[in-house]
């Protein structure tokens, strides 16, 4: 035999109102709804159907002033609404919070990174660096050479020696490839690069040895040098690009077991990417393989390039 489904009376909006917001113990539900005859179904008008909600558009709206007498739970300063309203806030408030000392952890986290690390392959210098500088030699031709000639060229430089064993020749052969690497790749076309070769020992690396000397390497290489190794323009060069030149002297015996006297050059091994404006842009060291090379020149000419366009754009709109 099968279970006869019970029939549960309709509760009006304000039964069920009055029925959750009542303190006093009810036994059951069906003793509160007994408890108020007025209410019960019983007693409800034959025009309103008891099963039958009422009809959406004829309820008449809850003026403000009937609002806590139809809904009580809302005015109750206890009601479970209030405390959960509170605990909503306080949530939300916690969560901003905790989400603020995230993103403040986060950037000193960045900062500390920033002021502690570098990037492996380039290096970026802002502001003026104090190398280099104006500057006056004489070229393999004998003629005079500047930086002034030199304007509007981007141009890497080069100080050693022509009897330099090993040291100059390999810094040189690298640079040469790297320059043929250069002038391969499509950005060439946007900038004038040259090399140059600085002798730092002038009393033997005449114009013709020079010469001779450069044509190992690249025919596009300017050699220029000074006049003698106690020269003021080529001391006044190396002291502007800080490089450390010290002649020193040995004595030899040759087959004959003559003693002969001779001197080498002990200098500083770098080289330097200037600007066409004869501004120091970087080193180039001698870590650094050929492909290497080539990319950090292209990149920090490339770079220099683009700060010249922002540069007058921004000039362009100061002037209007």
């Amino acid at each position: 035999m099968g279970l006869r489904p019970q029939k549960v009376s309709a509760m009006s909006h304000t039964q069920i109102a009055r029925f959750m917001s009542d303190k006093s113990p009810k036994s059951s539900l069906n003793d509160f709804l007994k408890g108020t005859p007025s209410e019960s179904p019983s007693n409800l008008k034959p025009s309103q159907p008891v099963n039958s909600a009422p009809s959406a558009g004829k309820r008449e709206p809850i003026s403000p002033d009937k609002l806590e007498d139809e809904f009580p739970e809302f005015s109750d300063p206890n009601s479970t609404y209030d405390r959960n309203k509170t605990s909503m806030y306080i949530f939300i408030l916690g969560g901003i919070t905790l989400a603020g000392i995230y993103m403040l952890q986060k950037l000193n986290q960045i900062r500390n990174a920033s002021l502690n690390t570098g990037k492996k392959f380039s290096q970026k210098n802002y502001g003026k660096v104090d190398i280099g500088g104006k500057w006056q030699l004489s070229d393999i031709e004998g003629n005079s050479l500047s930086s002034v000639d030199l304007r509007k060229s981007y141009y890497i430089v080069y100080f050693g020696f022509c009897n330099c064993p090993d040291i100059c020749p390999a810094s040189l052969n690298k640079l040469t490839k790297a320059y043929d690497v250069i002038k391969s790749k499509p950005e060439s076309k946007y900038f004038d690069l040259k090399l140059v070769f600085v002798s730092v020992d002038p009393e033997r690396d005449s114009p013709a040895r020079i010469r001779k000397f450069l044509s190992h390497f690249h025919k596009d290489i300017l050699g220029i040098t000074g006049k003698s190794n106690d020269d003021p323009e080529l001391k006044d060069m190396l002291k502007k690009f800080r490089i450390y030149a010290t002649k020193i002297e040995f004595e030899t015996t040759n087959e004959k077991g003559e003693i002969e006297k001779g001197y080498t050059y002990d200098h500083t091994v770098i080289s330097y990417l200037m600007s066409d404006s004869n501004e120091y842009l970087t080193h180039l060291g001698s870590s650094l393989g050929v492909k290497d090379l080539a990319d950090s020149i292209v990149d920090n000419i490339m770079e220099n390039e683009n700060s010249k366009i922002y540069s007058n754009n921004l000039q362009l709109h100061k002037g209007k």
